[in-house]
């Protein structure tokens, strides 16, 4: 991963936290421009050939995250914040962002439910997804 991927990758989730946590909702508005921004560097990177890819993991993260929104589990600018991640990483990188993504939100919940006795009214899910990203891109998992 460049290091402008880097660093757009941690504008994109610094903002999607900052609007989750201030209004509990993570806007199309911030949303679509960064993942504009990662399929373009991506094709830049890779060539036109990754752009089917992209798309596919893009469906694919829809694809199985959709019962989690239906339930209640996961917003659906939880799901389009990581459609966007997915645009800046390779494929291999973001099964592996997955996998720290999903350890984290683990561990968050865990502390949250000891904390607060109380989920009902949701967790803010792009503070964990930001803080599985950044320790995969940081090379810690």
């Amino acid at each position: 991963m460049h290091f402008l991927s880097r660093i757009l990758l941690t504008v994109l989730l610094g903002g999607a936290v900052f609007t989750d946590l201030r209004s509990g909702r993570i806007f199309n508005a911030w949303l679509i421009p960064w993942t504009v921004s990662g399929a373009l560097l991506r094709l830049a990177e890779d060539g036109l050939p990754a752009l089917p890819v992209l798309l596919f993991l893009m469906f694919l993260t829809l694809l199985f995250l959709f019962p989690f929104y239906r339930t209640g589990g996961l917003g659906a600018g939880d799901i389009k914040l990581l459609m966007a991640v997915c645009a800046f990483l390779s494929p291999a990188e973001y099964v592996s962002c997955l996998m720290a993504i999903l350890l984290v939100s683990a561990l968050y919940a865990c502390l949250v439910l000891l904390l607060r006795k109380d989920i009902h009214h949701g967790l803010h899910m792009a503070l964990p997804i930001a803080a599985g990203v950044l320790l995969h891109v940081g090379g810690v998992f």
